[in-house]
């Protein structure tokens, strides 16, 4: 995972596929972006539950996200097509608590068919 064209952590995702979570590897530059992924973590921390009524999850967090934007690379180092990633800190308190890596590969048609389904309902 890279900020501003520096790795901020690594994971592996197992499957790359849908939406799809990975424990984050911190690399010494995280620290540029941990105080954004904390604020997501003490947001998620009061908010347990979303309804997909609401909307999708990935794109409430995203724009939550005050940070530089992060992407995610390959082994080669071509940027991976994903809608969103989102890093999520728990609070320090939580005993063994680990950075979460959250991405969405789902195609955007997929989204989009979601959304019109929900419409329907």
């Amino acid at each position: 995972m890279k900020c501003l064209d520096v790795e901020v952590g690594s994971a592996t995702f197992a499957p790359a596929a849908g939406l799809a979570h990975a424990v984050l590897q911190p690399t010494d530059d995280y620290p540029t972006i941990a105080p954004f992924a904390r604020e997501v973590g003490a947001w998620l921390s009061v908010h347990h539950y979303w309804s997909p009524v609401d909307g999708d999850i990935t794109d409430v967090i995203a724009d939550r996200w005050h940070g530089e934007r992060v992407w995610l690379e390959d082994d080669f180092g071509r940027e991976l097509a994903v809608s969103h990633v989102v890093v999520v800190e728990p609070p320090r308190s939580q005993t063994g608590a680990r950075i979460t890596l959250v991405a969405d590969f789902r195609p955007d048609h997929a989204r989009v068919a979601a959304v019109v389904l929900m419409g329907t309902m």
